[in-house]
């Protein structure tokens, strides 16, 4: 909506709110059947109509305002700079490479700092069988692998 037009249904808005009033108040300064009829059946509908018509603009005000912040964070988003572009894509293609070459050396059987790290990372399955190997090298300040002989700690 425009702001003109905003203007001018705001306008009617007030008008048809002083409508609804002054017959809202005749009621009052005249308490007989046929004005009080009147305040509370067109009177009400007046009033109604003018609130209906202040929300329409609000609403729509609002909704104008949403749609410029979002078509703003768009065009931000938009004016990455080719630099800024650039140096993503770098960043990517760096990534991928470091993820090509750990796979091909975990596929390899090369121990590297990554694979053994992946390796250290999955969850040991214990066996009932490794408790008592496990208790024993906790004692001796070994360390129990599952399912394998206790390996001495390195410090």
């Amino acid at each position: 909506m425009t702001p003109e037009r905003a203007q001018l249904v705001l306008r009617w808005a007030a008008a048809l709110t002083m409508i609804g009033l002054a017959l809202m108040l005749w009621a009052i300064f005249q308490p007989t059947a046929l004005p009080v009829v009147i305040s509370m059946s067109l009177g009400q509908a007046v009033g109604t109509s003018a609130f209906a018509l202040f929300g329409w603009v609000v609403l729509s005000d609002l909704l104008a305002q949403r749609r410029e912040l979002r078509l703003r964070r768009a065009q931000e988003r938009a004016a990455l700079s080719p630099s800024a572009m650039e140096a993503a894509a770098a960043a990517a293609a760096a990534t991928a490479a470091v993820v090509a070459a750990t796979d091909m050396a975990v596929a390899a059987g090369a121990q590297s700092t990554v694979g053994a790290a992946a390796e250290a990372a999955k969850p040991a399955r214990a066996t009932p069988e490794d408790a008592p190997a496990a208790a024993k090298a906790t004692a001796s300040g070994e360390i129990a692998a599952p399912g394998g002989p206790p390996a001495k700690e390195q410090v």
